[in-house]
């Protein structure tokens, strides 16, 4: 009777209807906390537990199956029809395509966070061809600058971390503080046309190495990159003038180790890290989007040195020796020293990555 009279009460504050209806009422709901934002619930049963979450813009329902670990998510809209859809792991990260559903329940999309892919649906996208056609272009700029097989082989699209922009300043709701002209990520069926694309590509260097949008920039209306850093445009990143038209990286993780070994890298360091940088150049020439190097660093742990640490403030400084490597052709290009400056005051800190140590 208790579980019948919770469902009359989520019912009134969330008209259900048949969609919902049919998945909750197998479930005998329990409140758990209630104030003027929410309401939430829990049932258990034989063989799953079951999370509720009642809002005034969306009700969330997450089961979980016991024996699998597996969480099964549903958000639905205010009417009560599906909004999302999803299977989870036991540590939360989504399993397979996530796939979200217009009021009518018309599919939208279906976005696979472990392949890094995603579907469109053209019929709820009123601007699909233009953002396909500005990603031809973005690929194809890099496929002029490096290598069809550079795109291919290392190249993974950022779809979350690129964005779409209109030229104006709008509000999409009471009460949003959007960005200005932000109209969202590229999976976002925007209903303003774009003026300006961001697109980020991540690097898969190896199967276990992804380093996150080291590719990047803005196309502007008719496809041409935006080179100089004004309003929304970051500066371009990832383009580097190199000879030919088939480059790809040459330096394997073993090799770039096996050749600092030879230039004063112990065989039994263990405070190493590995990693691919973006070097801008010292003075950027603002005419051009080669305004950089990929560079790949092996970088040994030296010491601390800490000064005024106290409640106030605090700096801290990590020294390190860096052996410098260019990936095309697995040459070393310097062995330099370098530190990672870490400023603490109160509770706001701050650090400057590692630089240079002149």
């Amino acid at each position: 009777m208790l579980g019948y009279r919770l469902m009359l009460i989520i019912i009134l504050l969330f008209p259900i209807k048949i969609e919902a209806q049919n998945i909750l009422s197998k479930y005998k709901f329990v409140l758990d906390d209630s104030n003027c934002y929410q309401k939430t619930y829990h049932a258990t049963t034989d063989s799953s537990s079951v999370f509720l979450c009642a809002k005034e813009y969306e009700l969330s329902f997450q089961e979980t199956i016991k024996s699998k670990g597996l969480k099964y998510k549903i958000i639905f809209y205010p009417d009560s029809t599906i909004r999302e859809k999803s299977t989870l792991d036991s540590m939360g990260s989504t399993i397979g395509d996530e796939d979200y559903y217009t009021k009518t329940g018309q599919w939208i999309k279906s976005i696979n966070y472990a392949d890094k892919t995603w579907k469109q649906n053209p019929a709820t996208y009123p601007y699909y061809n233009l953002v396909k056609k500005m990603k031809y272009t973005a690929d194809s700029i890099i496929i002029s600058t490096y290598s069809q097989t550079f795109l291919d082989k290392y190249l993974v699209f950022d779809f979350f971390q690129s964005c779409l922009y209109s030229t104006e300043l709008f509000i999409r709701a009471p009460g949003d503080t959007l960005a200005a002209g932000y109209l969202g990520d590229w999976t976002t069926p925007v209903d303003v046309k774009p003026a300006e694309f961001l697109l980020r590509y991540n690097i898969k260097y190896d199967s276990s190495h992804i380093y996150r949008d080291k590719i990047e920039m803005t196309l502007d209306s008719n496809g041409k990159i935006k080179i100089n850093s004004e309003g929304l445009s970051p500066t371009p990143k990832g383009f580097e003038k190199l000879s030919g038209r088939k480059n790809t990286f040459k330096l394997t993780y073993d090799k770039a180790l096996s050749i600092s070994k030879k230039h004063g890298l112990s065989d039994t360091a263990t405070h190493l890290s590995y990693f691919l940088r973006w070097d801008y150049n010292e003075h950027i020439d603002s005419t051009t989007i080669y305004n950089g190097n990929f560079r790949f660093y092996i970088v040994e742990y030296n010491r601390t040195e800490k000064k005024g640490v106290n409640k106030e403030y605090s700096e801290v400084i990590d020294y390190y020796t860096a052996w410098v490597y260019n990936p095309w052709n697995k040459k070393l290009v310097t062995k330099k020293k370098m530190k990672n400056f870490h400023r603490l005051e109160g509770s706001h800190g701050s650090s400057t990555g590692l630089i240079d140590d002149k």
